[in-house]
């Protein structure tokens, strides 16, 4: 399938049904540091998009930076405009907060990185067969982790 015509928003849509298929046939339903950070991604975006908004219409006002703050939840009139401003950057920051409690639930991140040819090798190993890396499909990778974590868990039964 080519990607070429599709539009962000399509290609997002398919990328979302994808790892949802995924997430669905490897029983992990539980591992969800994609949508972690997918939440926090949306979290500091979000905070960003305020602070600049905040900022420039220190400048002047704005009619669309003030629509874009009000679409947000934010109260925004020309009453009160300097201190709607301070309160809604007051407010903005509950986005970093949370945004840092999203940051607390991923492991934390070690300077070696592992990519699927690490991770076949390694099943390779443990396995003790040879696997073509280059032809291996989403049911064959689900299946090889399976066998792993069952060979892993005869050999701690056996050792312990």
């Amino acid at each position: 399938m080519s990607d070429e015509g599709l539009s962000e928003n399509e290609l997002k849509d398919i990328w979302n049904q994808l790892y949802e298929k995924y997430s669905e046939l490897s029983e992990e339903p539980g591992n969800n540091q994609l949508n972690i950070k997918k939440k926090l991604e949306y979290l500091i975006s979000k905070y960003k998009a305020v602070v600049i908004a905040i900022d420039c219409l220190k400048s002047g006002y704005d009619n669309d930076l003030v629509s874009f703050l009000k679409s947000e939840g934010y109260v925004v009139s020309k009453d009160n405009y300097d201190e709607d401003l301070e309160t809604i950057k007051e407010e903005a920051n509950d986005l970093l907060v949370r945004a840092n409690t999203f940051s607390s639930q991923l492991p934390k991140e070690t300077k070696e990185k592992f990519n699927i040819y690490d991770i076949l090798s390694s099943y390779s190993i443990i396995l003790g067969y040879d696997l073509d890396h280059e032809s291996v499909s989403v049911f064959k990778f689900l299946s090889l982790k399976k066998q792993v974590k069952n060979k892993i868990k005869l050999l701690e039964s056996n050792n312990g």
